[in-house]
C-alpha cells in the first residue's frame, strides 16, 4: 500500500467529524476550523473539493445556494450545510479497506 496522501487524510477528518456530530447539518466553517484543529488547515476551494468528492462517494450530503443571480457566487461559498449519509456512517463504522480515497 501507497503512502496516505494528505487529501485522503483531509477527507478522513471530515467524514469523522460528520460521523461524531450524528446526522445534524453542519456548517462548512466548523469543518474548516475542524480541520485546522487537526492541523490539516484548507480553504474554501479546497473544502468543496474535499466534499464533493465525498458527496460523489455517497459518504456526505452537500446542501447548496440556489438563489436567482447566484452564478455570481464561486461555487464553494454557496455550501450552507453538510451531514453524513448512512452511507457515510456505515463506511465509519465498518472500515472498508476497498475505498482509498479516505483514510480514517
Amino acid at each position: 500500500m501507497s503512502e496516505p496522501d494528505l487529501h485522503s487524510i483531509k477527507r478522513g477528518w471530515i467524514l469523522r467529524f460528520l460521523v461524531l456530530c450524528g446526522f445534524r447539518p453542519i456548517h462548512p466553517r466548523q469543518l474548516l476550523r475542524e480541520l485546522r484543529d487537526k492541523n490539516c488547515p484548507t480553504d474554501w476551494h479546497g473544502l468543496n473539493d474535499y466534499l464533493t468528492y465525498l458527496e460523489q462517494k455517497g459518504f456526505v450530503t452537500v446542501v447548496r445556494t440556489v438563489m436567482k443571480g447566484d452564478e455570481k457566487i464561486p461555487e464553494e461559498k454557496k455550501i450552507l450545510a453538510v451531514t453524513v449519509t448512512a452511507q457515510g456512517m456505515d463506511f465509519h463504522d465498518n472500515r472498508p479497506a476497498d475505498d482509498a480515497g479516505v483514510i480514517l
